[in-house]
Order: structure tokens, then sequence, then C-alpha cells
């Protein structure tokens, strides 16, 4: 950042982890979803992460979906 700019802040910074520490963590203890598009997201690819459309999700809330609905898509 520039000298004098605003910092970004998160709403929820608990949520927000640094790659160094997911290295470290046992396998299976947090959940990493993907929302690049199909095609970028082979690069990089993290294992075990899980693609998200996101056109698709934004249509399905937009629907009125409940929050039930969701959990079970990303189980």
């Amino acid at each position: 950042l520039a000298a004098g700019a605003d910092e970004v802040r998160y709403a929820k910074p608990d949520l927000l982890i640094d790659a160094g520490t997911l290295m470290k963590a046992p396998a299976g203890r947090y959940l990493i979803i993907d929302v690049r598009l199909p095609m970028t997201a082979t690069k990089g690819h993290i294992p075990g992460a899980l693609g998200i459309d996101v056109r698709a999700w934004g249509d399905a809330f937009a629907k009125g979906e409940s929050a039930e609905a969701w959990s079970r898509r990303l189980s």
C-alpha cells in the first residue's frame, strides 16, 4: 500500500489463513473453495479444493435457496 493509504479490512478476518499455515494443517481440517473459472483453476490448483461455479451460485441465491440447500451442495 502507498504511504497514507487506507488498509484493507475484512469483515471476518478470522476466516483468512496464510499459505504456510494451510500447508501445515492436517488433511481435511479446512474446506477450500475455488471460485475461479474452470480454465483458470487448473493453473495452481490446490489439491482437495472444491470448485464452485460462481454464476450458478449467484443464480441459486437469487432464487432464494435455503442455507440447508447450500450446505448439501458443499458437502
